[in-house]
């Protein structure tokens, strides 16, 4: 699997969401796997975690360029009294009450989730190129 596709792929992009939160430890887990075993172990982490954050997700209501639109936070926190900007995320409004969010990422289908796998298990290295992609700087479009 060549790097333009893992850098598109929806694991890259589900990976972020814990680079986004600060919650680094699922990424180096991926990073440091010693076998397939443990990468692909690593990836079932990273997606049950989700799985359960969307089960304690908040839909909120942001604003946006003058309009508002509601975002599924699987991440959120009551932003501090007089606090000029998120320190993660970015601010919403649940029941009156003023967040932090980080959205939800998508889950990866079970179609792409299996190449990354058989790329894994293929080459070793892929998790770690994965854990890398996922912790660089998005590229400005």
């Amino acid at each position: 699997m060549d790097i333009e596709s893992l850098s598109q792929s929806s694991v890259v992009s589900l990976l972020r969401f814990y680079v986004d939160t600060k919650q680094y430890s699922v990424v180096d887990r991926l990073a440091y796997a010693t076998s397939p075993a443990t990468a692909e172990y690593a990836l079932y982490e990273a997606i049950r975690q989700i799985r359960s954050a969307k089960d304690r997700s908040i839909i909120a209501k942001r604003r946006r360029e003058e309009k508002e639109e509601e975002v599924e936070c699987c991440y959120y926190e009551v932003k501090k009294e007089g606090g000029e900007e998120c320190e993660v995320g970015f601010e919403v409004e649940h029941n009156g009450v003023k967040y932090c969010c980080v959205t939800c990422p998508l889950i990866p289908r079970e179609d792409e989730l299996e190449k990354i796998v058989k790329a894994i298990e293929s080459d070793l290295s892929v998790a770690a190129k994965l854990a890398a992609l996922a912790m660089a700087y998005r590229a400005r479009r």
